[in-house]
């Protein structure tokens, strides 16, 4: 990335009209066992919808000057130094993954596009292939009826299955975990009340806690 970047605002310095040049919005996602690795710099954008839900993980590097008009504030090409988002995403199996370009999210809103998935996903709960490139085709139309005169790219990655976890995999999924607050008798973590506070310190404390069937255990947590 930074070797194109490098390579695009070389042949951006030719242009004696600053208003002119070889500049790129990029995004994308690698995958590698049960984590997505998002790398991104832009305004294009990534969506994950899962449980009926869409959520973009990806943050516009843009900035508005009226309500038309819209300029890249990060790209490749706009600068000798490049600045990449990264994001670590956890895989389940279901997913999907939507990535567009402005052509698309600026005439469709994200509910209009949450709604339109969702609808295509009643009708094909696991997508091939084929299935992916028709949402794909249909969005893309949707946007033209809408008079949209920009760039139109959109991909649709739908995860039929993973793999066993790798040890990257459960720390990260550890590792995204809260760390629980210093706890109180009475109150409950994870199905276990707290009864009595036998040792606290700087490093951990330590509770006796019972459970639903009001079974004694004794519990450790880290401190903050």
């Amino acid at each position: 990335l930074t070797s194109l970047n490098r390579w695009l605002y070389g042949l951006g310095q030719d242009y004696r009209d600053a208003r002119r040049g070889y500049v790129c919005t990029f995004s994308a996602l690698v995958f590698k066992s049960c984590t997505a690795h998002m790398l991104h710099v832009g305004d294009s954008r990534v969506y994950r919808f899962r449980a009926g839900e869409l959520v973009k993980l990806s943050r516009d590097h843009s900035t508005s000057v009226s309500e038309t008009r819209h300029y890249l504030t990060r790209a490749l090409g706009m600068d000798v130094n490049l600045e990449v988002d990264y994001k670590a995403i956890s895989l389940q199996e279901g997913d999907v993954f939507l990535l567009t370009t402005d052509g698309v999210h600026d005439v469709l809103t994200d509910h209009e596009m949450s709604q339109f998935l969702l609808g295509f996903m009643s009708k094909h709960p696991q997508l091939s292939d084929q299935q992916c490139q028709q949402f794909c085709d249909q969005l893309v139309h949707k946007a033209l009826q809408l008079q949209s005169q920009d760039n139109l790219s959109v991909q649709l990655l739908y995860v039929a299955g993973l793999p066993n976890q790798a040890i990257d995999d459960v720390y990260q999924r550890l590792a995204s975990k809260p760390f629980p607050p210093p706890l109180d008798v009475g109150m409950k973590l994870d199905g276990y009340q707290v009864t009595h506070i036998v040792h606290q310190s700087q490093r951990s404390q330590v509770y006796r806690v019972v459970n639903q069937d009001g079974k004694a255990f004794c519990m450790k947590t880290p401190s903050v």
